[in-house]
């Protein structure tokens, strides 16, 4: 099952007239029978349907002048991909998009979720108008994005609980890639904040984190 998020350039737009794109998306999608999802998200999607979808909307001049974040979520050999679809149609202004991708088996053992780990953010994104298409992703645009997802970035880096549960950790800045992951733990080693159980595999530790409330 595929995701496709859209998200406008409604800041000078009346209430009604974001309610009437809503709408108008919202049809579209229904055509493909694919709805929208707790985080926006139109899901139940395939490869076939939304491509059909890009296809037509990426034809409509006042879309592409307009659309604000297009993202495509993809699964791919079991993981997810994210494809900025804006960023093949013209330069964004400041667009970071931060993923992050759990351990399922280590969350089941810490009896907790991704969503209870990064809820805390919640009312920060809100306030500062990151966008989650779903629970472990966050996209930002313009000036102040690398700024306001890098508060979450060096806060969840400085969390040694959460460096235990993630597979994989990295952001793309206009385009650029960078493994936050590989990138954070490197510093953390040479400064050897990281703590003697952390490269091994006894689950007891996290029960341990877990008891401390260090997530």
């Amino acid at each position: 099952m595929e995701k496709m998020y859209i998200k406008m350039k409604d800041e000078n737009l009346t209430p009604e007239q974001v309610a009437e794109l809503d709408n108008y998306f919202n049809n579209i999608f229904a055509k493909m029978r694919s709805y929208k999802d707790e985080y926006g998200c139109y899901t139940n999607g395939t490869f076939e349907t939304f491509g059909a979808i890009y296809w037509f909307l990426s034809k409509l001049d006042w879309f592409m002048d307009n659309v604000n974040i297009w993202l495509w979520i993809k699964q791919s050999n079991g993981k997810c991909v994210i494809e900025n679809i804006l960023e093949d149609k013209h330069v964004q202004n400041g667009f970071v998009l931060m993923h992050i991708r759990f351990n399922k088996t280590k969350l089941k053992y810490a009896d907790t979720t991704a969503d209870k780990i990064l809820q805390k953010y919640n009312d920060y994104c809100t306030k500062h108008n990151i966008y989650r298409p779903q629970e472990d992703v966050f996209v930002a645009t313009g000036e102040h994005a690398l700024a306001t997802i890098g508060n979450i970035m060096f806060d969840l880096g400085d969390s040694d609980f959460f460096l235990y549960v993630v597979d994989s950790w990295y952001w793309d800045i206009d385009g650029d890639y960078e493994d936050l992951l590989d990138g954070t733990l490197s510093i953390r080693k040479e400064d050897e904040t990281l703590p003697e159980w952390f490269m091994h595999s006894n689950q007891t530790e996290v029960f341990q984190l877990q008891e401390a409330g260090a997530y």
